[in-house]
Order: structure tokens, then sequence, then C-alpha cells
């Protein structure tokens, strides 16, 4: 597998970015009726997948880092969906942290985050998935969509 930036440093690293730019150059969303509340919802989803994902990878025994060798194919619950709900969630857990802070920074940040994790870690994975599992993979990516 090659050595793919761990996606929780990428996403931190975004959102820091984000907030330091928001002390220097405040930039401040709108503030729209229950934004709060849909953050939040986005934040709490974020968990949840999150921890369902890691909870299906352990029960199949294989591992959920990016630069470990996977040794089994997850493809149901969440993977029928999205071929990346983990980093789905990354990026609406941004997105839920904009519309908690009014940060208009961070609604760029969700941008940002879904490039980075899309160029930095889903297109390598994809590339070593491929190489590992073969038609299995490829017969997956035909069923299910990259993102959603």
């Amino acid at each position: 597998m090659p050595r793919v930036p761990w996606p929780p440093l990428v996403v931190l690293g975004i959102v820091l970015s984000a907030w330091g730019l928001g002390q220097v150059l405040p930039l401040e969303t709108p503030h729209v009726p229950y934004a709060r509340l849909a953050g939040w919802i986005c934040v709490g989803a974020a968990a949840l997948v999150e921890l369902a994902a890691l909870i299906r990878f352990r029960t199949e025994g294989t591992t959920i880092l990016p630069h470990r060798d996977a040794k089994a194919l997850v493809t149901d619950g969440l993977y029928r969906v999205s071929r990346n709900p983990i980093y789905l969630a990354h990026v609406g857990l941004v997105a839920g942290l904009a519309l908690l802070t009014h940060n208009g920074w961070l609604l760029g940040g969700a941008v940002a985050t879904f490039i980075a994790l899309d160029r930095l870690a889903v297109r390598p994975e994809e590339a070593f998935l491929t190489e590992h599992f073969g038609e299995q993979y490829q017969n997956y990516r035909k069923r299910v969509r990259r993102w959603i």
C-alpha cells in the first residue's frame, strides 16, 4: 500500500487552518435559523458513521488505517451506499463545525477536505484495492459510487 497521509490529520490540519484564518480574517456565515441544530446533526452523524465503520472493520478482521494492507473487502452496511463513508463523515464533520461556529473558512474547509481526501487517500486506496482484490473490487466499484 502506498504511503497515504492519515486522513484525520489532514482534516485536523484543514480545521486548524480555517480556525486560524477566522482569527486573523473573520469570515462569518449568515446566521440561518437552525444552523446550529444542523451542525450538531452533521457532527453527530459523522461520529456515528465513523463508529459504525470501525466496528464493521473490526468484525471483518481488517484495518481501518489507510497505510496498512486490507485483509478483507468490506462491501456491506454503509459500504453498500458509498465506497467511502468514513471520508464522507470527515467532510460532514467539517461542514457541521462550519454550521456550529458560523466560520465561513470552515465551509471552504469542507470543500478542501473533500478534494484533499479524494486526491490523497481515496485514489491511492482504490489503486491498492484494485491490485489487491482484483475482480471482486472491480465488481464492487461498478455497483457502488465512490462518494454517494
